[in-house]
């Protein structure tokens, strides 16, 4: 018997006709979300980390930006290579896979020519005494410009709060009588 059209003439049902299908369908999908997160961090990676350096960019030059500025307020007429002395390493993507980072920091030759005490990061204004003195330093110089200010100090009345600072604002190849420097003391709030 041929499986096609079956006609009622050879005397056959046509319900007998039709095969019989099974009556249930199963079907299963299986999800590996293990697998599709994996395959999304690797892409959210690739995409955020050079936008993530990019904005650690804009930020490290901000920084600079601001400290610099900071340099015009707190110094007297800073110099271009006190102020260029300013710099950052810029963060790229690392191969590793670890976090970008930046670096900002002041030259070493910058730095030489630039006493940092932290003074200013009190609650407020403070008051220092200095003395200005052109020509080029040397410890003996700046040891006896500091005694001239503790002896001026003492002579007005006045008490110095801790050791005094010196302050260079030129570069190291300017000439001798054109460098400005000071010598401070901060004082006492009495």
């Amino acid at each position: 018997m041929s499986r096609g059209f079956v006609t009622p003439s050879k005397g056959l049902a046509v319900a007998d006709a039709i095969p019989r299908l099974p009556l249930m369908l199963k079907s299963s999908l299986k999800i590996d979300v293990a697998g599709f997160e994996r395959e999304v961090d690797t892409h959210m990676l690739k995409a955020f980390r050079p936008a993530v350096a990019d904005a650690l960019n804009a930020a490290g030059e901000a920084a600079v930006d601001a400290v610099r500025k900071g340099m015009l307020t707190a110094f007297d007429r800073p110099k271009p290579f006190t102020l260029d002395g300013v710099g950052f390493f810029k963060a790229s993507v690392r191969s590793d896979g670890g976090d970008p980072s930046i670096l900002i920091y002041i030259k070493d030759r910058t730095a030489s020519y630039i006493d940092v005490h932290g003074w200013g990061c009190g609650a407020g204004p403070e008051r220092i005494a200095a003395l200005r003195a052109t020509g080029r330093v040397t410890p003996g110089k700046r040891t006896e410009n500091e005694g001239r200010l503790a002896r001026v100090l003492m002579a007005t009345g006045r008490d110095a709060a801790g050791s005094p600072a010196f302050m260079g604002y030129d570069p190291p190849f300017a000439l001798p009588f054109l460098r400005r420097n000071e010598v401070a003391f901060r004082l006492t709030s009495s």
